[in-house]
């Protein structure tokens, strides 16, 4: 690891706010999967700054003062004291699950969490209220799916479980039975669940199924879906994305369906190509994305702001087209006033700004949007040194996370950590980081360990000469890189 030594006389006062909590859990909670990507382990910040870390265990499990117990490979939520620096309370989601999203509402009187898991499930709760579901037993692979309300002491308040349907119509393989919860957002007093699927999924009284190409025969195409949740009963279907042609290969839909929400509006974020239906609260519009070169997918974004008027779609096309439009996910979208902040992994020309491509098969992107106009304030994409790199048709560097502290934007992944406005990237060789969240005055890493995870936290003390930026750290009026590195240095250090 290569290790930054900037602003060496603000170090003893920064690192006395700095700390470090391993969680022994499983060891191969940061395996790779997929294209390489690390296994999430997200987070969430409360306002009053409690941390809620999510991982994974796969034997008998003590965090704190709570034994965890298993089923397979199991996942756990941790309400973290950044005061007294100790979970206040832990609870297990037993049954091959998997924890995919994290939030918690305005008052942090509720947190949120959505996942994955095998078969059956039990929802751990502090009140020993426990709740369990049974999905489908019809695919060996993790693809039910769940929502649940927590409160913040930890009582779980209610679950809604989204379980695959068949496409009856076509039949089905083990593959195309697939649901995955990619974003949560809260808005207008519901939450939001974003959610890629293939086949079919019922959730409360909504059952949608998806379209089907037929290439070598049939079977679901990737679909991207929002339901809307009152946290209780009511489950309403808010969009759906999904292939034009039900047996045509001319639709590409989303790897994820990414969410944000301000106080006047939800946003969605979506890669697509080809041709594609988008259909929001009843209203259908088709999307082409189509170029003059023959043989590569046409690939593209669309952008979906949803208020008290109606909706709004805007699309962005790539300069040109992409082999490899699979790698593309929008991973974070998140907004503050007038500014839209996206990131994930791109593997064509980036829509938002067709300039720049990336060298490898994935790489790490990040882009600021007028919220409004949707005209790019900065954009960029990490990029790889190909005498690091030398065969880039083997090689992904994954953004795993984001998060917006402070003024700055700072997006972890594989390789490095890229932060703030002028994509300046600090390399910390092979580590990673498999979670980022921020509130109030709070920052939480979670990174790689050879025991498990390992939750990195610091408290900043505003400057006293800009105490409306606690991140700037020379005081010279604004972040700069050196600021963000300096930061990252002790939370990776532990000092």
């Amino acid at each position: 690891m290569k290790t930054f030594i900037l602003s060496l006389l603000l170090l003893p006062a920064l690192s006395a706010q700095a700390w470090i909590y391993d969680f022994p859990t499983l060891e191969d909670a940061t395996a790779y999967t997929g294209n390489y990507a690390p296994v999430a382990a997200p987070s969430a910040v409360s306002p009053d700054g409690t941390i809620y870390q999510t991982g994974l265990y796969d034997q008998m499990t003590m965090i704190g003062e709570d034994v965890l117990e298993n089923i397979a490979t199991s996942a756990f939520i941790t309400a973290m004291d950044t005061l007294n620096r100790v979970p206040k309370w832990s609870v297990g989601i037993q049954g091959a699950a998997h924890i995919t999203q994290i939030i918690t509402d305005a008052t942090g009187e509720n947190i949120y969490v959505a996942g994955t898991f095998a078969d059956d499930i039990t929802l751990g709760s502090s009140d020993f209220n426990t709740q369990s579901f049974t999905g489908t037993t019809e695919s060996h692979n993790q693809v039910n799916a769940f929502v649940a309300k927590y409160s913040k002491a930890g009582s779980l308040q209610s679950v809604l479980p989204i379980i695959p349907q068949k496409n009856v119509r076509y039949g089905y393989y083990e593959s195309d039975l697939i649901i995955n919860p990619t974003s949560l957002a809260l808005f207008d007093g519901k939450l939001y669940i974003g959610l890629t699927y293939m086949g079919g999924y019922t959730a409360g009284s909504v059952t949608r199924y998806g379209t089907v190409k037929s290439s070598f025969g049939y079977w679901d195409s990737l679909c991207g879906a929002i339901l809307a949740w009152d946290g209780s009963s009511e489950v309403k279907d808010v969009l759906d994305v999904r292939s034009s042609d039900a047996v045509s290969t001319t639709g590409l839909c989303p790897q994820s369906l990414c969410l944000t929400a301000s106080d006047k509006a939800l946003y969605a974020g979506i890669f697509a190509g080809g041709t594609v239906t988008l259909t929001v609260n009843g209203k259908s519009g088709e999307y082409s994305f189509s170029y003059e070169e023959e043989g590569d997918v046409e690939y593209g974004a669309l952008l979906v702001k949803m208020d008290a008027a109606g909706h709004t779609v805007k699309q962005f096309n790539c300069a040109a087209s992409g082999r490899y439009y699979k790698n593309n996910v929008i991973k974070s979208m998140q907004i503050r006033d007038d500014a839209l902040y996206l990131s994930g992994c791109i593997s064509t020309p980036l829509p938002f700004k067709d300039s720049l491509v990336p060298d490898l098969w994935s790489d790490q992107f990040a882009v600021c949007l007028n919220a409004d106009t949707y005209a790019t304030r900065w954009a960029y994409i990490t990029g790889a040194l190909r005498d690091d790199m030398p065969d880039t048709n083997a090689k992904y560097r994954q953004t795993v996370a984001a998060t917006l502290a402070g003024s700055d934007y700072i997006v972890a992944g594989t390789v490095n950590f890229s932060a703030g406005k002028d994509g300046q990237v600090a390399d910390y060789g092979t580590d990673y980081c498999l979670g980022v969240s921020a509130g109030a005055s709070t920052l939480a890493l979670t990174t790689k360990t050879a025991e498990g995870a390992q939750l990195r936290v610091t408290r900043f003390t505003p400057v006293a000469d800009n105490p409306a930026n606690p991140y700037d750290i020379d005081g010279d009026g604004m972040v700069s890189v050196s600021d963000i590195t300096t930061l990252i240095d002790i939370y990776l250090s532990g000092e």
